[in-house]
Order: structure tokens, then sequence, then C-alpha cells
């Protein structure tokens, strides 16, 4: 485990005033939510491409069907930005089961998934922009993934991440992970939760549907916040107190640990083609990393 510093290895490091937070790409371009807008941002352009105004914009967006898909705490609705104009193409009511804003959005080939109530998740048709099915799940889950033909939601309260059928919309496997699972992503390979209790994070074979390993973090690491991303044949973990973690995925072994100078609060990261886009909302700082 190598301790590096995230001033020293970044290739820009951005200040970016309001609350920036949750970031989402179409590998070219990375979107933010930042209090009541959602941002587009470039690597060559410093300031915002755009702003779209959603009010309290909160969550992990989703870009799927040439949009970007967000979440606003205010008027409890999933607006869906236009990626290229930044118009707001529609407002669709939905209902939120999580009112902190610590949730993700998940997007499958036929609509946009939202845990829309408590123990209710629900797809929006993107042809129509209107809800089209609710799932029924675990009370207080929140955050959602799709990969291996499967949405994947995560389970603080009873450890465990649910694993549901897009096409019958029903849970199919309940797994037991790690304490306090909250914020989820996908490999090639398999599925990984960031565990806040114990500041772990469990890998899931979606093949065995079972947990087949958790691996212990930095003492810091525990807690509430963060994030958790894939990319490169790399985990890599963002928590309150650590700005970035990296992790072989297929040993398991913690590479590096990214530090700054001064506490940075909680954020979120990307991948947006070989670079990694981590933001700070604590100190107003958006970093950019090379990803080796």
């Amino acid at each position: 485990m190598k301790y590096v510093y995230m001033e020293e290895v970044a290739l820009q490091s951005r200040d970016i005033a309001g609350f920036i937070d949750f970031v989402t790409t179409d590998h070219q371009f990375v979107w933010a939510t930042n209090q009541n807008t959602l941002q587009k941002f470039s690597f060559d352009q410093f300031t915002p491409i755009y702003q779209a105004a959603v009010p309290t914009a909160a969550g992990i967006p989703v870009y799927a069907f040439d949009s970007i898909w967000v979440a606003s705490l205010s008027t409890q609705s999933i607006y869906r930005v236009d990626a290229d104009s930044g118009q707001v193409l529609s407002v669709i009511p939905t209902g939120l089961a999580d009112l902190s804003g610590e949730f993700s959005l998940a997007a499958d080939p036929n609509g946009v998934w939202v845990a829309c109530a408590n123990g209710l998740i629900c797809q929006i048709d993107p042809v129509n922009n209107r809800i089209s099915h609710h799932v029924q799940v675990l009370a207080e889950s929140y955050n959602l993934c799709y990969a291996f033909n499967s949405l994947w939601l995560t389970n603080p309260k009873q450890n465990s991440v649910q694993r549901i059928d897009p096409f019958t919309k029903q849970v199919s496997h309940c797994i037991l992970v790690d304490q306090q699972p909250w914020f989820l992503c996908a490999s090639k390979q398999a599925i990984w939760t960031l565990n806040q209790t114990h500041g772990t994070v469990s890998q899931i074979d979606p093949h065995s549907n079972l947990c087949i390993k958790t691996i212990q973090l930095p003492p810091l690491a525990c807690g509430d916040g963060g994030d958790i991303h894939a990319s490169h044949g790399k985990i890599w973990i963002r928590t309150t107190h650590i700005p970035l973690i990296e992790i072989d995925e297929h040993s398991g072994v913690i590479l590096r640990v990214f530090q700054y100078e001064q506490a940075a609060g909680s954020g979120a990261i990307c991948t947006c083609d070989h670079l990694l886009w981590i933001t700070a909302h604590d100190i107003d700082k958006l970093w950019i990393i090379p990803i080796n």
C-alpha cells in the first residue's frame, strides 16, 4: 500500500464554487450535481460548459438515452436533461425513497430506475417519460446499478444486496455482505459494495450470487458518505476522510491511498476515458488524475 498526495498526481485541481458532489459520464464529458444545478464539464475547459437548473439536485445521476437523468429533492422528481444542450426535456414526478440525497439511479436497456418510495423502485419509460413499472423491494433500499442483465440494490439495514430481474420485475436473490452496504458499482467480473460500518468493500460473484471477498480499508474509511467506482481493472473508493483509495480488482490488494493536506469531506468519483474525476464538496474542489 502506497500513500500519495492528491495534488502531486493530479493533472488538474479545480476550484468549483457551491457544493459539487455526485458525478456521471458518457466517457467524453462529465456531469456533476452542484446545489440547484447539473453542471457539464470537459477536460479542456475549466468552467462548466452549461448549468441546467435542477432544484436541490441530488443522488448519483445516470447517462442513458442521450440524456442525463438526475433527481431533485425539492420536487421529488427525476429531471431528464439533454446531454448536448442542457435543456430540461422532462420533469417526472416519482417520489424519492431517500430524502438525504445519498442514492443512485440506474438505467437498463428499457428505462431508468430510481427508489421512489420506501420498499419500492420504479422504472421510467424513456419514450414517454412516465413511470412504466413498480417493483417491491426491501424497505430502506436506495442505491441501484445495472449489470449482468440485472438490477442490483443495496440495503444498509439488512446488510444485503438484492438482485432484481428487470424482465420479470421480481427480486431473484438477496445476498448478504458486510454491515451497512450503501454505494455499489459493477466491474466486468463482479458487483462491489462500499460498507460503511467497518469501512470495507464486498465483492459479489454474479454467477454464484454470493459474496466471495471482503476487503478491509484503512481505519479512516469507516463512516457515512463516499462513493465506489470500477474501471481499468481497479476499484476506486471515495470516503469522507480519505479522498481516494485504489484497489486492484483481481487481487483485492490496496494499491494506493490518496491524501490531501486538509480535511476534504466527502464527494464522488467517475472515469472519463483514461482519467478519474474526484469531487470534494466541502472544499469546493474537483481533481482530475490519470489512471495508470
